[in-house]
Formats: structure tokens, C-alpha cells, sequence
């Protein structure tokens, strides 16, 4: 067992030391040195865009919050004269309903000095009728 392990290490250096032989590291360093660049490079884009998006999002957030305490303030706002008119619509309604009442008080007042009036005209009319069918007797 300990034999097969340190043959399959042995085939696995092998292997290494015929990819190496085999392949011109010479040539290959510069384009992997060249690929790495490139791929550093669009990491920097993609690192700039990503800061970028960050900072504008939080503009937005902080735009977004600013909206928030506003339209609170305004439910607010919305909220107290909303009160503010119900208190004043009742203490209308409490004011014509009194001043109707009075009105009315004042209209029977004023229908019962009519008809006082009515009644002691009429009064006078029969009393002005009996004198005159009794002088005319």
C-alpha cells in the first residue's frame, strides 16, 4: 500500500516534469502577465462602478428618507387640521341649531303678538258690527 501511494507520487512528478519540459514558460509568462493586467483592469472598472453605485445609492436613500419625515409632516399637518375643522364644523352646527332654536322662539313670540293683535282687532270689528246693526235697528 505504502508502495502504491509513493508510485502514484512518483507518476504524478512525472507528469509535472513533463507538462514543465513540455510548455515554454519563456513564452508564456508575458500573456498571462498581460491577461492578469487585464483582468486587474476591469476589476478596477467593475470596483469603480461598484462605488459609484453605492454612493448614488445611498443620495438615494438619503433623498428617500428626506420624503419620509416630509410626508410625515404632511400627515401630520393633514391630520391636526383635519381636527381642527371637526372641532370648528361641530361648534358651527351647535351655533346654528342655538340660533335656529332662537328663531324659532322669536317666530312663535312674534306669531303670538300677530294673532293678539288679529284677535283684538277682530274684537274691534264685531264690537264696530254690533254698534251698527243696533243703531241700524
Amino acid at each position: 500500500m505504502v508502495r502504491g501511494s509513493i508510485s502514484a507520487m512518483e507518476d504524478d512528478m512525472l507528469i509535472s516534469r513533463m507538462m514543465l519540459s513540455a510548455c515554454n514558460l519563456d513564452a508564456m509568462l508575458p500573456e498571462g502577465v498581460s491577461c492578469f493586467r487585464k483582468r486587474m483592469h476591469e476589476y478596477e472598472e467593475f470596483s469603480k462602478k461598484k462605488d459609484k453605485t453605492k454612493a448614488s445609492m445611498a443620495a438615494m436613500k438619503k433623498e428617500i428618507d428626506e420624503f419620509v419625515e416630509k410626508e410625515k409632516a404632511w400627515v401630520t399637518k393633514v391630520h391636526e387640521l383635519t381636527s381642527r375643522h371637526e372641532v370648528e364644523l361641530n361648534d358651527l352646527k351647535k351655533r346654528m341649531e342655538a340660533d335656529r332654536l332662537q328663531l324659532k322662539a322669536a317666530d312663535k313670540e312674534t306669531l303670538n303678538v300677530q294673532q293678539k293683535a288679529f284677535l283684538e282687532e277682530n274684537e274691534g270689528l264685531k264690537a264696530s258690527l254690533a254698534q251698527a246693526t243696533s243703531d241700524n235697528q
